[in-house]
């Protein structure tokens, strides 16, 4: 059976609005008869844009530049990227004769606070394993030029 996945929320009274309801209509018009099952869950709030700056232009470019320095001159941003997730964002998946894989998840859905940890993660990673201090994001650096 096809899955469906709709949104609402829940108004002052507590009743339950379902937006687009004619699209949810439209689905069950297909399945007549047929056994479903609802889940309800709290959206959440995914990462801040600056939070996605703040990662992108700090934390992996200093990472990057630090494991370029140490001769690593073909990693790109992307691949320091794709490093991080596969150490700090994964999931075990277990093979057909036992062996356990780790597979990097996207951190595109990652709620504010699971992304605020993930790059915590990754920055006392960078400390410990490249030796490099990578600013809190609230930290300004003022230059003189």
């Amino acid at each position: 059976m096809e899955r469906l996945e709709l949104f609402g929320h829940i108004d002052e009274a507590g009743k339950f609005v379902l937006h687009n309801r004619h699209r949810f209509e439209e689905w069950a018009r297909k399945y007549p008869g047929k056994e479903v099952a609802i889940r309800f869950e709290r959206k959440s709030v995914k990462r801040s844009d600056p939070q996605n700056r703040y990662y992108w232009g700090v934390v992996i470019k200093e990472i990057s530049i630090r494991l370029r320095d140490l001769g690593n001159d073909w990693l790109t941003d992307e691949d320091v990227h794709d490093l991080m997730k596969l150490k700090f964002n994964h999931e075990q998946v277990i093979g057909d004769g036992g062996e356990v894989l780790e597979i990097p998840k996207s951190t595109a859905n990652l709620t504010k606070t699971q992304f605020l940890e993930y790059v915590e993660r990754v920055r006392m990673w960078a400390a410990d394993f490249l030796c490099i201090d990578i600013p809190d994001p609230n930290t300004q650096t003022q230059m003189q030029l």
